[in-house]
């Protein structure tokens, strides 16, 4: 009688290399054109923009790629892309909270010289002592 023996489906169990970062720039450039389909890529322009975002980590780029989709109305240019990665901020250097400077100063508030100049500077003067007799 034959044995029978489980058999394996493709693509289950195996590791799938990662990307490598021009391949997924293409990927994220493909569904930016299929938004805007006014533009055709060539595999030299998809080389330029993977030149231009060198200098950003990958999760930076699909931000920006993600936010353009969601915000624009034109295919973007490479300039538009690296601003909003400029404004991407890595979830590890998000801290909440103040800074080391400014909790040396927790608890010492504001000093006599700093009210008077607030006060001075929201154009309302202090009550004469005269009128606080009365």
């Amino acid at each position: 009688m034959p044995r029978s023996t489980a058999r394996r489906r493709k693509g289950h169990g195996e590791t799938i290399p990662p990307l490598s970062k021009l391949d997924r720039i293409g990927e994220l450039l493909k569904v930016q054109s299929e938004t805007f389909p006014q533009k055709e890529l060539s595999s030299a322009e998809i080389a330029r923009w993977e030149m231009d975002l060198s200098g950003y980590p990958m999760p930076a780029i699909e931000y920006a790629f993600e936010e353009h989709r969601t915000l624009a109305m034109f295919f973007p240019v490479p300039a538009q892309i690296l601003d909003i990665c400029k404004t991407w901020q890595s979830p590890e250097a998000y801290r909440p909270g103040c800074g080391p400077e400014c909790k040396e100063r927790h608890g010492q508030g504001y000093g006599e010289n700093d009210l008077l100049y607030l006060w001075e500077r929201s154009g309302r003067y202090f009550p004469s002592e005269k009128s606080m007799k009365r």
